[in-house]
């Protein structure tokens, strides 16, 4: 199964996880090589937290990382990383969305006058793009979260229940005709869940909460041709000829139409009759003149010439 086309694209879940991974590994007391100018960018607030400016940061670490097509194999790279700061301009306690563009100049603040190749994809996303790109990763990290303590005693039961609740409040939502992309990484995501659910059962027995079906892509379009054709489908054909034969039967018997539909019938009958009277005097006829025409002798005389 390919992703369908059309439609806005999201990391899968094993991209998902590579990208969050390395992120998580850079320092973010690191010193990241920019000069002086590009620290004085900022704002005072970001540049006296030292929390906040870890994530500046790993941002420049992670720009670096992703710079060629080695290791950002696709724009899914990228796309993670814009998510990621729309995620921590959105959260943080001294950011918010007005301080986004602080990320854009930053990424774009390059000692050596390079351009790193994720920069262009940085921009503040909607929350018609941001919410559900953040539901269907939620999602993701209580997998990442479960899937190395899948068979632990202490704690698959609950994360495991983690997992399904969020499944369970994000797939109601699904919709392939307006966003078929998170429909497919959804199930693409809890078939890796499933898989993992084999050993988690056996710990866990009747405490895990079950997962919803996955809506139907093509429900609604059932649903509507079924009742296209309910809508349209004939009336049984037996009834139909009964009621009309009564109908018939009580026009005959009890209304003038009767006796006008009876001299009708005999006038047309009459007629009828006298056509084909008509007409067998008329192939009668034809066929004496036919056989007079072939007893009729010519009697035909040539002239001879002579060329004595």
């Amino acid at each position: 199964m390919s992703p369908p086309q059309g439609y806005e694209e999201y990391c899968s879940y094993d991209e998902y996880k590579d990208f969050k991974k390395n992120l998580e590994s850079f320092n973010p007391e690191a010193k990241d090589g920019y000069r002086e100018a590009c620290f004085n960018i900022l704002d005072e607030t970001i540049k006296g937290d030292q929390n906040t400016l870890g994530y500046f940061r790993k941002l420049k670490q992670y720009l670096e990382k992703y710079n060629n097509n080695n290791s950002c194999k696709n724009s899914n790279c990228c796309r993670y990383i814009n998510y990621w700061l729309n995620d921590k301009a959105r959260n943080l306690d001294n950011l918010n969305k007005t301080h986004f563009h602080f990320f854009k100049k930053y990424a774009e603040c390059e000692d050596d006058k390079r351009t790193f190749k994720c920069t262009s994809d940085i921009y503040l996303l909607s929350d018609e793009e941001f919410n559900p790109m953040n539901e269907l990763y939620e999602l993701y990290d209580s997998y990442y979260v479960y899937n190395p303590f899948k068979d632990k005693i202490t704690v698959s039961c609950t994360y495991a229940n983690e997992f399904t609740t969020k499944h369970n409040n994000l797939v109601y939502k699904c919709n392939y005709q307006e966003n078929n992309n998170v429909c497919y990484e959804i199930e693409r995501v809890r078939l890796l869940f499933e898989k993992d659910m084999e050993d988690t059962r056996k710990i866990c027995g009747g405490k895990l909460e079950r997962l919803l079906p996955i809506p139907d892509a093509y429900a609604k379009e059932k649903i509507k041709s079924s009742e296209f054709l309910r809508s349209i489908s004939p009336v049984p054909v037996f009834p139909s000829i009964i009621v009309t034969s009564l109908i018939l039967l009580f026009l005959y018997k009890f209304t003038p139409i009767g006796p006008l539909l009876l001299g009708k019938m005999n006038n047309d009958k009459i007629m009828s009759n006298n056509l084909d009277e008509q007409t067998q005097e008329f192939l009668y006829n034809s066929e004496e003149e036919n056989s007079n025409y072939r007893k009729r002798s010519y009697n035909i005389s040539y002239k001879s010439l002579d060329y004595s």
